[in-house]
């Protein structure tokens, strides 16, 4: 990692050798995901040993981090049932990436000896001891840079170039694919995993251009795999019910584990913004993430990250985004992702087929 001159604008903190971190992120599986590779700087520029604090449906997802040494779950309750957790990990250090009152009490009454949070929680001021300035939701910052920021007083000075990160939060599936599912990842054809649901984390591209998408890409040389949960792959039964044949419905029917598994299985995933773009970018898989191009929810700040990771956005926000109508967090289908032509998505997918199979499998 290039080192940098710039440590005159934040206090570094001293740990022990060997700290433990505990780096407590207790939201969704996307977030969890670029955390990541602030855990592999904490060991490998800190020598830490990272214990993880998030939610129990996450537990999969951590347990395939190749950074996270340890985890704890975090479902909710008192700071003094926050305090009892904390100790379990007797921390060096704490950093409070997804503030949560209780966690910041729990941590100063545990005696965390060093406790990060951001200085823009009025809690984090009695409970932390560093207290980071800036705010995320203007940031020109991708989500994991931020991460980093955030926890730059324990790190050595570092710059914060994205392509430094891409590889710094590998993700290893730790079960196999399941024996019902591995013969639709078979290497006879590019097997593309596609993710049409957002459960509400972000924009999603309409069905009708998964649909068209799907019809783009020839039968004898692809094979397409939907995932989801069993209420999106409900809410989507008619839509599932008409794609061609060598699509496969397989939406509630993998446990979190089996996905990550099957996406390392597959040649390449395309989806909006939702966790399991991020989950395939972080296992290496060939990944397309859609996204409008409106703050906060933009690609600049939460595109998947990599070392196969791209991503297609609209030149221009909608006239309902640019004149602020809906955007935000919320998911559902609006202007600026109707703008994200099917071709263009084939034409990437193509690509990718191309230099899979050495061209064999490229569309026309």
């Amino acid at each position: 990692m290039r080192r940098t001159n710039r440590g005159a604008y934040h206090r570094r903190v001293r740990l022990p050798p060997s700290p433990r971190v505990l780096v407590s992120r207790t939201d969704r599986l996307g977030d969890v995901a670029l955390t990541l590779p602030l855990c592999g700087l904490l060991k490998a520029e800190a020598g830490a040993t990272v214990v993880f604090l998030g939610r129990r449906y996450t537990r999969p997802v951590l347990e395939a981090a190749d950074a996270v040494d340890e985890i704890l779950e975090w479902e909710g309750g008192t700071a003094a049932d926050a305090a009892a957790l904390v100790r379990r990990a007797r921390a060096d250090a704490v950093v409070h990436v997804f503030p949560r009152p209780a966690l910041a009490w729990g941590a100063l009454r545990a005696r965390v000896p060093v406790r990060v949070g951001t200085a823009r929680r009025w809690y984090h001021w009695p409970t932390c001891t560093v207290r980071e300035p800036g705010g995320r939701r203007g940031s020109a910052l991708h989500e994991a840079q931020l991460n980093v920021r955030l926890a730059r007083s324990l790190l050595p000075d570092v710059d914060l170039p994205l392509d430094a990160l891409r590889t710094c939060g590998r993700l290893t599936p730790r079960v196999p694919v399941p024996a019902a599912v591995a013969p639709l990842v078979a290497p006879d054809r590019f097997t593309l995993v596609i993710h049409p649901r957002s459960a509400g984390s972000g924009r999603e591209w309409p069905l009708a251009s998964w649909a068209a998408l799907v019809a783009a890409l020839p039968p004898d040389r692809f094979r397409v795999l939907v995932t989801g949960s069993a209420a999106e792959g409900a809410g989507m039964a008619d839509w599932l019910a008409a794609l061609p044949p060598h699509a496969h419905d397989l939406t509630g029917r993998l446990a979190l584990a089996e996905l990550l598994a099957v996406l390392a299985a597959a040649d390449g995933m395309v989806a909006a913004g939702t966790g399991p773009v991020h989950l395939a970018a972080a296992l290496g898989t060939r990944t397309l993430g859609l996204f409008p191009p409106v703050r906060p929810i933009h690609p600049g700040r939460w595109a998947p990250l990599g070392p196969r990771a791209e991503w297609l956005t609209a030149e221009a926000p909608c006239a309902a985004c640019a004149a602020g109508g809906p955007a935000g967090a919320g998911g559902g289908v609006c202007a600026c992702m109707l703008a994200i032509p099917a071709e263009a998505v084939r034409a990437r997918v193509a690509s990718w087929a191309a230099e899979a199979h050495g061209g064999r499998l490229a569309t026309a």
